[in-house]
């Protein structure tokens, strides 16, 4: 049976999550990890995409033989309070424009 979506695991890039093993200052050896343990595909979770170097990312998910197939933007609101659902404008406008950074 052909698989439909790869298996894969979440790698934190800037700040901790709950839902990953790996420490975001570790994380071009957390990909090659998730590769070497047999994954295909990796979900990304970043804060702040504007803090990053997109070019670094592809290089780094290109060495370990991996897919991107996610973006996890939790901790935007854990950290700063962003969020789409919002009822401050202000906070509305701050997330949307972040997600669009994400894009």
């Amino acid at each position: 049976m052909e698989k439909l979506w790869p298996l894969g695991l979440i790698v934190p890039v800037q700040d901790p999550t709950p839902f990953s093993a790996f420490s975001p200052a570790e994380w071009p050896e957390s990909l090659a990890r998730v590769h070497r343990e047999g994954y295909e595909a990796v979900e990304l979770a970043i804060t702040d995409p504007t803090k990053l170097r997109p070019s670094e990312l592809g290089e780094t998910l290109k060495k370990a033989s991996l897919k991107w197939i996610a973006v996890t933007t939790g901790q935007a609101f854990w950290k700063e309070g962003l969020s789409l659902s919002s009822p401050d404008q202000k906070i509305w406008e701050k997330a949307v424009n972040r997600i669009k950074a994400h894009m």
